[in-house]
């Protein structure tokens, strides 16, 4: 028998053969569940940066070259884990910053770089519900083209 050990979940004190106990595993057998390391989230993560090079929020001290994919809305309040309509590309400053800016706090942003971009989402969106072509919402709002994507994706919904 091999010898036991803690549990690989931060505070957990379960003694266990290998990796975590049953209650921190999806199969029961020691596996943890890791949503960012498997090859259904890598490929999408992929693809939003290929579509979206460009960081999304543009906040304050953005450096403006997407490193990472965010979800709009996040998955503890209901937002989907693969859902390409839930997910934009992102600079790590933004990335980090995201829940201090106000705009995300259901706050009036102070950032007139964050406003002129929720106000022009906002646009393409009612765009969009009116009935308006890709291209109208991009040469109206001055989005490129994957925005109003996702955008045409948040408003089927």
């Amino acid at each position: 028998m091999k010898p036991l050990r803690v549990c690989a979940e931060d505070g957990c004190t379960v003694l266990v053969e290998r990796g975590a106990c049953a209650k921190h595993t999806v199969d029961g057998k020691g596996q943890r569940y890791r949503p960012y390391s498997g090859w259904r989230w890598t490929k999408l993560r992929k693809a939003v940066l290929r579509e979206e090079p460009w960081c999304q929020i543009q906040g304050p001290e953005c450096t403006r070259v997407a490193t990472e994919v965010d979800h709009i809305l996040a998955l503890q309040d209901g937002g989907a884990m693969y859902d390409r309509a839930n997910l934009q590309s992102v600079c790590h400053t933004c990335h980090v910053n995201k829940p201090k800016m106000p705009v995300f706090r259901s706050e009036r942003p102070q950032d007139p770089g964050i406003t002129r971009n929720v106000e022009r989402a906002e646009r393409g969106k009612q765009m969009i519900r009116d009935g308006a072509s890709d291209e109208e919402v991009v040469a109206a709002t001055g989005a490129n083209p994957s925005s109003v994507s996702r955008w045409r994706g948040m408003v089927s919904r």
